[in-house]
């Protein structure tokens, strides 16, 4: 059943990004810089248009994918991840190892309640990584802008959200965003790589071209090539 939130989070982007597909053709040889995308997924889909419009204005090349690569990466972008598996989840670990730079973007929070229990075992096991359940608007600590998300990395920023957010603990890796003094994105150096762990979508605000969220995601995208 299709939720309020999806709907309200899909015309977001669409509305100001109209379709147009996701296949990039490029070699998979010559590609350093990828984004798996769930094709099942229409709110994953939507997000991926908004890295992919990132990751042009570089003018390097990037291929679009359902899985993670086999061959080395320089940066993998997983937008709107909610059903992310253990063997995608090993590549991802190997890639890690390897150097490159990990962009999960949460899409926990918009998926059943097994769904995102499933998903906070995944990253436990796979990373180190603990989020907790979405909480209600209830319980979120009162105070600061409601609607936006404080980045502190790799560039001070607000940035608006749609639906609800992940918390996520900051054990072991560093807060880069916060949400009514709650961390909700981390980056955590795992083997010669980085994992950078999204638990507010920035993809749909990549796609309305917002201005501090392009900024934000040219941050990411230039950090990758330092690692």
């Amino acid at each position: 059943m299709v939720t309020r939130r999806q709907i309200l989070f899909t015309a977001a982007s669409s509305a100001l990004l109209p379709y147009a597909g996701l296949a990039v053709p490029e070699k998979r040889s010559q590609a350093t810089r990828w984004i798996v995308v769930d094709p099942s997924n229409s709110l994953a889909r939507e997000s991926a248009r908004g890295f992919q419009a990132a990751l042009r204005r570089t003018g390097e090349r990037f291929e679009v994918s359902d899985s993670v690569p086999a061959c080395r990466a320089e940066l993998i972008v997983l937008p709107f991840a909610a059903t992310l598996s253990q063997q995608q989840a090993s590549r991802l670990c190997r890639q890690l190892a390897d150097g490159c730079s990990v962009v999960v973007e949460s899409g926990a929070s918009f998926a059943s309640h097994g769904e995102v229990l499933r998903q906070r075992t995944v990253w436990r096991q796979a990373f180190g990584i603990h989020a907790d359940l979405p909480p209600s608007g209830r319980t979120w600590p009162a105070g600061g802008p409601t609607n936006y998300v404080r980045y502190h990395w790799p560039a001070d920023a607000q940035i608006r959200y749609f639906g609800e957010l992940l918390p996520v603990s900051t054990a072991g890796a560093e807060g880069i965003a916060t949400y009514r003094g709650r961390t909700v994105g981390i980056r955590k150096r795992i083997g010669r790589g980085e994992l950078l762990f999204l638990g507010s979508p920035l993809g749909p605000m990549l796609a309305a071209e917002d201005h501090q969220a392009a900024e934000l995601a040219a941050g990411i995208i230039q950090h990758s090539t330092s690692i």
